[in-house]
């Protein structure tokens, strides 16, 4: 925005006259929305499916917030996980019926009617899944029973003869409702094969409807993802010149979907060089970690409240010449006094580490990056409120993810009213005439033209 003043003076020589106006200007820089990349279709937290880079979002603190995960491959196949088709690859004992009045994905589900204990569903046996030895891997469905009754979800191994290795279960009691089961185990020597299924533990009759079911090779469960089709890992980034690297703070909202045990969930990642970066994570133990540089060497600092997975916890990392703190819920986690040395990555990642490893597995909410060190106490505040921050002074960029990536920057300040008091010299110099003005309160620079 600009204001302007103008005056009309005579020039040193007494015949001309030349007109002057003094003009200022406000800059704002303007803020650029982050990126999202996963190059394959997904499935939302509720079952719906997004396209190839839509990015996904669920409940956080504030609405929604948006979902960054690693990629994985349900090993079913796509009838057996979802019976969007027909029942093929399923086989029961009991009533099994595809019901598409109920389901919690796609159009239908898996319906089975049970007269008795262990009565079930489960993989038809001549299309069991090829296990290997020593892997680990997680078995989960979304089950809607009766209230007040249970199913068991199985998992079992067996060698290349189709003979029973080993065999384990997870108990779940049903509330009518949809609700996911999982059970996580490791094929012994010699599996081959494996088999998932779901039988009534109630001792006596027992109607359920099964959809959403999964198998990953992995030791922990995943967002359901349509069986023999890959999930790509998720990205999200912003420009690094939204990172001040003298002094700022992050702070956010961040609500794991599973239980941390494995390896680190990054929440940012500076993507700096050499002891001039800031990874901030969560631990395998659940307590928060952020490693910086000092431009010598990197400073750990290790926090000791975990976050919890499907609970909304307030994270926040602050950095400057005095130090570095890291804070959970609003109080200080961990903090040290030696200055940071940070020269931030053309591209910063959020929820996962520089080139898209390590991936939160959750949720991220209400987003700031400022360029400057919060204090104690305005952390504090920031983490007991019951609204959103939005945009503050100071704000190089604030993320909602209400369902979109709009990027917002700090509030612009107010127009500054015109320069006053403008006067130019008349006859004074030979060679020039000299303009002076009222400086206007605000304004950052001026522009006098001729």
């Amino acid at each position: 925005p600009t204001g302007t003043s103008t005056v009309t003076v005579s020039g040193n020589d007494g015949t001309t006259t030349r007109t002057t106006s003094v003009g200022l200007t406000v800059n704002a820089a303007a803020v650029t929305s982050p990126s999202f990349t996963r190059a394959s279709v997904a499935y939302g937290l509720s079952g719906v499916q997004v396209g190839s880079g839509v990015p996904r979002y669920g409940a956080a603190k504030y609405g929604d917030g948006i979902v960054v995960e690693e990629g994985t491959m349900n090993l079913l196949s796509a009838n057996q996980s979802s019976v969007e088709t027909d029942l093929t690859g399923l086989s029961a004992v009991g009533t099994l019926t595809r019901d598409t009045t109920e389901h919690w994905s796609g159009v239908a589900s898996a319906k089975l009617v049970c007269t008795a204990l262990n009565d079930g569903t489960g993989l038809t046996g001549g299309t069991a899944r090829t296990a290997s030895p020593g892997t680990t891997y997680t078995s989960s469905a979304y089950i809607k029973g009766e209230n007040g009754k249970s199913v068991n979800l199985r998992l079992r191994f067996y060698d290349s003869a189709m003979s029973l290795l080993a065999e384990y279960f997870q108990l779940l009691n049903t509330n009518g409702s949809w609700q996911r089961v999982t059970v996580t185990a490791t094929a012994p020597a010699n599996s081959a094969y494996f088999s998932s299924a779901i039988l009534n533990a109630y001792n006596g009759a027992h109607t359920f409807n099964m959809d959403g079911h999964q198998v990953e090779a992995k030791a922990y469960a995943t967002s359901f993802q349509i069986g023999e089709t890959p999930r790509n890992a998720e990205t999200l980034t912003i420009p690094g010149t939204q990172v001040t690297a003298t002094a700022g703070t992050w702070e956010g909202w961040v609500k794991l979907l599973r239980s941390p045990g494995t390896q680190n969930q990054t929440i940012l990642d500076l993507a700096g060089t050499t002891n001039h970066s800031l990874v901030c994570s969560v631990k395998p133990s659940g307590v928060l970690e952020c490693v910086y540089g000092t431009g010598s060497g990197t400073v750990t600092l290790t926090g000791t409240h975990a976050l919890v997975a499907g609970t909304v916890a307030h994270v926040a990392v602050t950095w400057g010449a005095t130090g570095v703190a890291l804070y959970k819920d609003g109080s200080a986690d961990a903090s040290s006094g030696t200055a940071s040395s940070l020269s931030p990555g053309s591209q910063v990642y959020l929820g996962s580490t520089a080139g898209g490893a390590l991936q939160l597995d959750g949720l991220l909410d209400d987003v700031s990056v400022l360029n400057y060190a919060k204090g104690a106490s305005a952390i504090l505040t920031d983490a007991q409120a019951t609204a959103p921050m939005g945009a503050i002074t100071g704000a190089n960029t604030y993320l909602a993810f209400d369902d979109n990536l709009t990027a917002l920057g700090a509030p612009s300040p107010p127009i500054p009213d015109p320069p006053t008091g403008v006067a130019a010299s008349d006859g004074t110099f030979t060679d020039k005439v000299q303009v002076t003005w009222t400086a206007s309160s605000g304004a950052t620079s001026y522009e006098v033209y001729r």
